[in-house]
């Protein structure tokens, strides 16, 4: 028998791979787990039970210089179980003899640096990274066909650096791509990046309620475009393929979401300082140990 794989098999392996990649990202970001049991159609045999990967999602800005998103997520698929740390770009880090907000590590060191960075914070291995880009969100989202949201106050911010422009109005309204990330990206809340979190958050659990059915798979073609050069991983497919029916497996009930523990030490910049301790009993709790 032969060994060799013809054109159409490879052009399929990467549609394939490029979906489970994206939609990855879409599960540990919003858990929605009925498109990928459709997707794998129910192949639950080839999952490890090997315990618990640590991936760190992170999703760069326009320039992709620095980081806008980092998740630091537990995947145990023993217990079935994801939890989700997220950590506030204004985290306040030490870098080679100098101190910097955790999004710029990217821009220092790309991945390496920031996962050495986040190793470093929270004294935990990182197993790999997926990352993703703004664009990434803002096609997806499109590719979705929009979400209805009830954004909780007036927004309106420019940054024409950015290519950012947002002025949403307060109430429940259809958002595209661009509207969208415009409500996940905006910061002007008395709390800051703690509130932009929250409504991050909000905005996560009415896509799963939106999107999460059989009929999101007629927009595959228009996912894979949106997937396809916009996703970078350190995973391979095995790893890729375990993950997301660790994910399917899990279901929406074995999700816990977390922010990295604040301390009450004041500063007069605005530097978003972490609790060590807080963040060590949380680490324990997490993973049992």
């Amino acid at each position: 028998m032969s060994c060799l794989i013809s054109e159409g098999e490879q052009t399929m392996n990467k549609i394939y791979r490029t979906i489970i990649s994206g939609l990855l990202i879409v599960f540990l970001i919003s858990g929605i787990y009925t498109i990928g049991s459709f997707l794998i159609m129910g192949s639950t045999s080839l999952l490890s039970n090997d315990g618990e990967k640590v991936i760190l999602v992170m999703g760069t800005d326009k320039d992709g210089l620095r980081t806008d998103v980092l998740m630091l997520t537990f995947v145990n698929s023993k217990d079935k179980k994801i939890d989700i740390i997220s950590i506030p770009r204004d985290t306040l880090v030490k870098i080679g003899a100098n101190y910097h907000k955790i999004n710029s590590a990217y821009a220092i060191g790309k991945e390496e640096q920031t996962i050495e960075t986040v190793e470093k914070l929270v004294n935990v291995e990182i197993d790999g990274y997926v990352k993703f880009t703004v664009k990434t969100f803002r096609d997806t989202i499109d590719a979705l066909g929009g979400v209805n949201f009830t954004v909780p106050q007036d927004l309106f911010y420019e940054d024409p650096y950015q290519d950012l422009y947002i002025d949403l109005k307060e109430g429940r309204q259809h958002l595209n791509g661009k509207e969208a990330e415009g409500l996940v990206r905006y910061r002007g809340y008395p709390t800051a990046d703690i509130g932009r979190i929250a409504v991050q958050q909000e905005f996560i659990k009415e896509l799963v309620k939106q999107k999460a059915n059989p009929l999101t798979l007629l927009r595959a073609p228009m996912l894979i475009k949106a997937f396809e050069k916009n996703i970078d991983t350190s995973l391979n497919e095995s790893e890729i393929i375990n993950l997301a029916l660790a994910a399917v497996r899990t279901g929406s009930g074995g999700i816990t979401t977390y922010q990295l523990p604040r301390s009450t030490k004041a500063n007069q910049y605005s530097y978003y300082i972490h609790d060590a301790i807080e963040t060590s009993a949380l680490i324990s709790q997490i993973t049992g140990e």
